[in-house]
């Protein structure tokens, strides 16, 4: 009786597929004048010469912009390789496939990843997704790598931007 009733509890349950991706923080700093007056002017006012550090891009990654940038990618693609929406999206999974708005997607994924350094001694980030749908764990960690790759070179540019900007005026 206990096994019949321990399949059919088994049975019942949706699997999960967990999906997992790495990525590799280089911890550069640009300083070329370190001590200079107009290095620490770039770096105080600007962030112009301050490496990335494995904290930080942590840090980014929980953030709220990345979660909302990350949930309109998701939001905008829908669909999975496999031609279904992601479950993600439905308003519950599997009864009700109706396509939620994007703040509730965030909350998922903001809720869902992860994002772990593998270990203390190393610069690398595990970013890992579960989902009901393979295909969306996998796809979801892609586009967060992608995320933050694009949200990543677009601060580096806006905080160039601003110091050449600054550098010229002067």
């Amino acid at each position: 009786l206990g096994g019949v009733a321990a399949w059919y509890y088994a049975d019942r349950q949706t699997p999960i597929f967990e999906s997992d991706g790495s990525l590799q923080v280089m911890e550069t700093s640009m300083r070329a004048a370190a001590g200079s007056d107009l290095s620490n002017l770039l770096t105080t006012n600007f962030g112009v010469g301050i490496g990335n550090s494995v904290e930080n891009v942590i840090n980014v990654l929980r953030s709220r912009t990345f979660a909302m940038e990350l949930a309109q990618r998701v939001h905008d693609e829908r669909y999975q390789s496999n031609g279904d929406i992601f479950p993600v999206l439905w308003r519950e999974y599997p009864e009700d496939p109706t396509v939620v708005d994007v703040e509730v997607v965030y909350g998922r994924l903001f809720r869902g990843m992860t994002f772990n350094r593998i270990d203390r001694t190393s610069n690398i980030i595990r970013v890992a997704y579960r989902s009901p749908s393979p295909y969306e764990a996998s796809r979801i960690v892609d586009l967060a790598i992608d995320t933050y790759t694009d949200l990543s070179t677009r601060m580096n540019r806006s905080q160039a931007g601003n110091a050449m900007a600054f550098l010229t005026s002067e």
